[in-house]
């Protein structure tokens, strides 16, 4: 299963504007946890990769949104692309308050990162294009804040 994903994300990011569509699949319905499919996506979200490469990585990690997800979202609150930002509030949200993957609402469960603040700053992207600048600097804070504990979590899950 793994060859298949790994081949298939080569090979439209090998395409570029021609796989629109697969970046759009892509966006719209991968949530693979794989260690291996969140480095390719880690991959595309860096400097010189397409912007639409970019918002698609985004997006999949943002849904992903596990601890080793979340620490390549983290440096992404600061590209220079709104829809790769946006993605990445959103990906910092859903894990801070503990939304399942594929869920819309928080776990019932008790979470360290989840208040009422994070519940409050969980919006989106028509609220976020509004008042960008009051969401970044909150979820830049909680990153700043939280980045370590995050660290930890995903070295442990690596373990």
């Amino acid at each position: 299963m793994w060859d298949f994903h790994h081949r298939l994300l080569d090979a439209a990011r090998a395409q570029g504007a021609q796989v629109d569509g697969v970046f759009s699949q892509l966006e719209r319905v991968y949530a693979s946890t794989d260690p291996k499919g969140v480095e390719i996506l880690a991959r595309w979200l860096q400097p010189g990769s397409p912007d639409h490469v970019r918002a698609a990585a985004a997006a999949a990690l943002s849904r992903i949104h596990t601890p080793s997800a979340v620490m390549v979202l983290g440096p992404a609150l600061r590209d220079p692309d709104f829809q790769v930002r946006w993605r990445a509030i959103g990906g910092l949200a859903n894990f801070a308050n503990n939304i399942p993957i594929g869920g819309v609402g928080p776990s019932a469960d008790p979470w360290p990162f989840r208040t009422d603040d994070t519940m409050r700053y969980l919006v989106n992207s028509e609220e976020i294009r509004d008042k960008e600048d009051f969401y970044l600097d909150f979820w830049r804070a909680w990153w700043s804040e939280n980045q370590g504990a995050v660290q930890a979590l995903a070295d442990g899950a690596a373990e």
